[in-house]
């Protein structure tokens, strides 16, 4: 989902697609319509892929997907880059920053109210993963559901950061 009107029906929040070819990759920024202004503002700039905005009930904030590295961001797990994190911005000034810092990201969100989005993500690395990782053991088992983090669904303050679990789920929602 691209494309969100604000609950108040005053802007559009959508999502500008464009080729890098430096990247050689689809680069996506959040932009944000006025149709009644005939304004168009570019919210997020850059070569790091925002996806899926959604504004909050009053139309204060928008919510969004990106991997853009945070400054408090954990170590992805398995060494790979960036996980998809939930990122807030004020659409009428300032930067955007990140709502969230997990391992392994964030699957899918929705608000929760003015002050709240609930999400879905998969646990942080186990203590099964870390000693794995410790021993140093690459080999990769096939269909290891006895071994895999739940993926879990989580409330985030908006205004403390704090996230809660919401559900203990041994297997994915």
């Amino acid at each position: 989902n691209g494309f969100q009107v604000s609950p108040d029906g005053r802007y559009v929040a959508w999502i500008k697609g464009t080729a890098d070819k430096e990247k050689n990759a689809r680069v996506s920024n959040l932009m944000l319509v006025s149709p009644a202004e005939k304004l168009e503002v570019a919210l997020t700039r850059g070569t790091d892929t925002v996806s899926n905005p959604k504004w909050s009930p009053d139309s204060r904030l928008i919510a969004f997907l990106s991997a853009r590295p945070a400054p408090d961001a954990k170590p992805a797990a398995s060494g790979e880059g960036p996980k998809p994190q939930i990122w807030l911005i004020n659409p009428f000034g300032g930067e955007p920053w990140a709502a969230t810092a997990l391992a392994r990201g964030v699957t899918n969100y929705e608000w929760a109210g003015n002050d709240a989005i609930v999400f879905s993500a998969q646990e942080d690395p186990t203590h099964y993963e870390n000693d794995l990782k410790e021993k140093k053991d690459t080999s990769i088992v096939v269909e290891d559901e006895a071994n895999e983090p739940p993926v879990r669904l989580f409330r985030l303050s908006v205004k403390t950061k704090k996230i809660a679990r919401l559900t203990d789920n041994s297997d994915r929602i």
